[in-house]
């Protein structure tokens, strides 16, 4: 069991050490700083103007939760994962050493560790280029709670996120959802790449994004946020009350926790069923 294991988690770093290598992801680093850095610059000459601290815990809460800023993570994400299923140089090589099981099973470990990368730096980014008011409370503090009550400003920081969270409880849902929804839209395109062939992950994955955007011109939103995996992951749109029709975080998290798993299962037993001998073959770079 041990050796499997290894074996897993060798291809899933075989495949993270490609990163150097890879334009997507100088872009993919390159689309994060600019994302974050234009929302935070706009924080920090607001709360440099009424001298007041921006609190750490707040920025990504707000920051995805913005629409403008939301369509560029998540396009990111797809931007990350564009390549799958994952085939380059070492793919043969690493296929004849551990077998499809194994290699897939290396890939879907891969995909959570990526994703887990690219949430925590998303974090850390917003740290980064809020230092010059930099703060950290257990409040929203001022700065947030003024925009927020503001009407017309162009960051749209929304104080239904107020109403129903704490800053650290928002962080962490916020944290915890964009990470979820990496690895849905992950194992997504990697299944569906391994079935219809390269490019039909990334064809789906970016039409569940735009889906994504239907609940802001919906006639009845709440219905099209039950469905809409990028719905799910905007915490001002879920409602624990359950009296307005949105789900509820709690459904939020089973979604993403029954998807995972029937998505890895189904991948996991495709791949089982394949054999070397038969499907040795010049695989894309």
């Amino acid at each position: 069991m041990i050796k499997v294991i290894r074996c897993c988690l060798l291809t899933a770093l075989q495949e993270i050490k490609t990163w150097t290598e890879n334009w997507r992801m100088a872009m993919l680093l390159l689309l994060m700083f600019v994302t974050v850095a234009e929302f935070c610059n706009n924080i920090n000459d607001f709360s440099s103007r009424i001298n007041e601290a921006t609190n750490a815990f707040a920025v990504l809460p707000h920051l995805y939760n913005n629409q403008y800023f939301r369509l560029v993570i998540q396009f990111g994400i797809i931007l990350m994962f564009s390549n799958a299923p994952f085939r380059n140089s070492n793919s043969l090589f690493c296929l004849i050493r551990t077998g499809y099981k194994k290699w897939c099973v290396g890939q879907l470990i891969y995909i959570v560790i990526a994703s887990f990368i690219y949430t925590t730096l998303f974090f850390l980014l917003t740290i980064v280029c809020t230092v010059p008011t930099l703060g950290f409370s257990l409040s929203w503090g001022k700065t947030f709670s003024t925009l927020a009550q503001t009407e017309g400003l162009p960051l749209n920081i929304q104080y239904k996120i107020h109403l129903l969270y704490k800053p650290v409880d928002a962080l962490l849902n916020t944290c915890l959802f964009l990470l979820m929804l990496s690895i849905f839209m992950g194992f997504l395109m990697f299944l569906l790449s391994t079935i219809f062939g390269r490019g039909a992950g990334t064809i789906v994955a970016t039409s569940i994004v735009l889906v994504g955007l239907v609940p802001a011109f919906s006639s009845n939103p709440a219905i099209v946020a039950r469905f809409s995996p990028c719905s799910l992951t905007q915490i001002a749109l879920l409602d624990n009350s359950g009296i307005s029709g949105y789900p509820t975080v709690s459904y939020a998290y089973i979604f993403f926790g029954i998807s995972l798993i029937l998505m890895a299962t189904l991948t996991i037993t495709i791949y089982s069923n394949r054999k070397i001998k038969h499907r040795i073959y010049a695989m894309e770079v």
